[in-house]
């Protein structure tokens, strides 16, 4: 088999065509960048919703073991 060094030949190629399609790798680069942010966003705002609503359910359930405990302690209803 013949010794055959293609590596500059190679780096030349991909130099030129790095070059050539700049504008697409940019508008490539862009389009991952924006699907990155969505997703981020996405998946950020449910699990605040999800971290929100469970803090909101303990509230309730303090608001109601407070009113049943004074309910109890005093002999009458709360307000």
């Amino acid at each position: 088999m013949i010794p055959n060094n293609n590596q500059e030949v190679l780096s030349i190629l991909a130099e030129k065509l790095r070059k050539k399609n700049r504008g697409r790798n940019m508008v490539l680069l862009c389009a991952v960048a924006v699907g990155i942010v969505t997703l981020t966003l996405i998946f950020g705002t449910s699990a605040g919703k999800s971290i929100r609503k469970r803090y909101a359910g303990q509230v309730q359930q303090h608001q109601q073991y407070w009113k049943m405990r004074q309910k109890t302690s005093t002999g009458r209803s709360a307000p």
